[in-house]
């Protein structure tokens, strides 16, 4: 008897020290991503599309009219960068800020994971601290914009996109039916 306690004892114990530092990423196992555009508070944006966002949103591009969507709301400078991708062989995500009134609010894309049928992109996403100094000017959006290359994806009909913030917090959430 005094042999099989200490055999649970063993295996409970081990078991608990198996597992720590063995946990699995909040956003699944995390895939490589083609960097597209980083873009900080200083784009002066007068979008609609932007205005509508409550903090945080997500575009994605599978097909030729959803990039032309998403060009749609890129500005000028920058289009090149996401009308030379081969949507065919590559799934833009496009994460943005809301437009706002001053500078401060910034977003950029850490990691991508992937689990089963949902992609969550992890970003950072900053807020004006309490004590900062805030610029007053014309409206102002931040966005990150990468490449997934599709092999990587399930072979499913619909994909769930979730973004989440630095603390794993989820800010936005679409479901993509993949063409």
């Amino acid at each position: 008897m005094h042999h099989l306690i200490k055999l649970i004892f063993i295996v409970v114990v081990g078991s608990m020290l198996g597992s720590c530092g063995a946990t699995t990423p909040a956003i699944g196992t995390v895939i490589p991503v083609t960097p597209i555009i980083q873009v900080d508070d200083r784009l002066l944006s007068l979008d609609d599309d932007l205005y509508h966002l409550a903090s945080i949103g997500v575009m994605i591009a599978g097909t030729p009219s959803e990039q032309q969507s998403m060009l749609g709301v890129i500005p000028r400078v920058w289009k090149p960068s996401v009308s030379t991708i081969a949507v065919t062989n590559t799934l833009i995500l496009g994460v943005f800020t809301s437009v706002r009134g001053t500078n401060g609010y910034e977003v950029t894309i850490d990691a991508v994971g992937l689990d089963d049928t949902v992609v969550t992109v992890q970003v950072i996403y900053t807020t004006p601290k309490p004590d900062q100094l805030l610029q007053p000017a014309g409206p102002r959006a931040s966005f990150a914009v990468v490449g997934v290359d599709r092999r990587l994806l399930p072979a499913a009909t619909n994909l769930t996109v979730r973004v989440v913030d630095q603390t794993n917090t989820e800010i936005a959430s679409q479901t993509y039916q993949m063409p």
